[in-house]
């Protein structure tokens, strides 16, 4: 019994020995791979942390929601802004005409009034002139009653015919007449006359004339300066959201809106690897038993900011697309870029 008890004493303690001779190598061999791993990838300038963005994550969703607001708002601006362009236009066309009729209508008036200046002392001249013949003309008719009278008389003494009379009498009221007419002559004669002064009414109509026009050309030239500045606005909200839309395009993320894309994100110290169609290699366990899986499809400028797979440290770098004929690669921690990372 005391034997069979030494013997598995023995046993426990050869046992526990081994276990623990496997714990300790074991824990030597973790340590050992953990160092190893630590150091390869200390060393390593190849590898790239692959990723897949879709169209439904948020800062897709987000962008997507603003890139369609923005090329509303940019096609809302280039619509205003071809309206704007086309009414300056026709407002330019209308502001030459202003400005041509507003030239012709000052030289008018300038000639106006020199020809006034001109006129009014000779029609001065002529309506006093005519005033007298008027008083001539009015001791002549004075003394026509008399004439009518001295026929009367001799038609009824049958000194003369009723034809005769007739004539005369005739003759008589174009006298009238004629005296009529000169005083309607020196009537107008005064009103010319007085057309001719600076204060008329018609001198008057023609200048508030004047102010219309100047006032018509003051709002048309208000209008274009308010459409050109307001064009001016356009054109600089337009270039500005152009290039927003640009930049946002030249994003990696813009091309998650029309589907899965997948992206490698590649520190700045990795950077030399990285050129179009290099070749992209998967390996299993992150370093060994390599093999290709794709290619660079194309380079992002952008920086971004990750956290690095393996140290868990942040990490600055840029984003390539990737094109992928393993889809599945992209759901590695990290790739390869140019070539296996070890010999196999």
């Amino acid at each position: 019994m005391t034997r069979v008890r030494l013997a598995l004493g023995k046993g426990v303690l050869f046992l526990y020995r081994i276990a623990g001779i496997v714990v300790l190598y074991g824990v030597l061999t973790l340590i050992l791979g953990y160092t190893i791993v630590i150091g390869f990838y200390a060393i390593n300038s190849a590898w790239v942390a692959p990723f897949i963005v879709t169209p439904t994550t948020d800062k897709i969703l987000d962008m997507t929601t603003k890139l369609v607001t923005s090329q509303e708002v940019l096609g809302s601006l280039i619509v205003d802004r071809d309206k704007l362009e086309s009414s300056l236009g026709d407002l330019r066309k209308t502001q030459a005409q202003l400005n041509q009729l507003d030239r012709n209508f000052r030289s008018a008036i300038v000639v106006q009034k020199t020809d006034d200046a001109a006129d009014s002392p000779e029609l001065t001249a002529l309506r006093q002139k005519k005033v007298e013949d008027n008083k001539q003309t009015d001791k002549v008719v004075a003394q026509i009653s008399e004439v009518e009278a001295a026929i009367d008389k001799d038609y009824a003494a049958g000194l003369i015919t009723k034809s005769d009379a007739a004539l005369a009498k005739t003759q008589l009221q174009s006298t009238y007449n004629m005296a009529t007419n000169g005083k309607i002559e020196e009537v107008l004669l005064r009103d010319n006359e007085r057309q001719k002064q600076p204060n008329h009414t018609v001198v008057l109509d023609t200048l508030a004339k004047q102010a219309e026009l100047e006032g018509n050309l003051f709002q048309v030239n208000l209008q274009i300066k308010s459409g050109e500045e307001q064009l001016a606005q356009d054109k600089i909200q337009i270039i500005t959201l152009s290039a927003a839309i640009t930049t946002a395009q030249d994003s990696p993320y813009f091309l998650a809106t029309k589907g899965d894309v997948k992206f490698a994100f590649v520190p700045y110290d990795n950077a030399s690897n990285v050129k179009l169609d290099v070749p992209v290699y998967g390996c299993y366990l992150n370093m060994v038993i390599c093999h290709r899986v794709g290619t660079i499809k194309h380079i992002f400028k952008d920086e971004e900011k990750i956290t690095h797979p393996i140290f868990k440290t942040d990490v600055r770098g840029f984003v390539v697309q990737l094109d992928l004929w393993d889809a599945e690669a992209a759901k590695d921690k990290v790739l390869f870029l140019g070539h296996r990372p070890l010999l196999f």
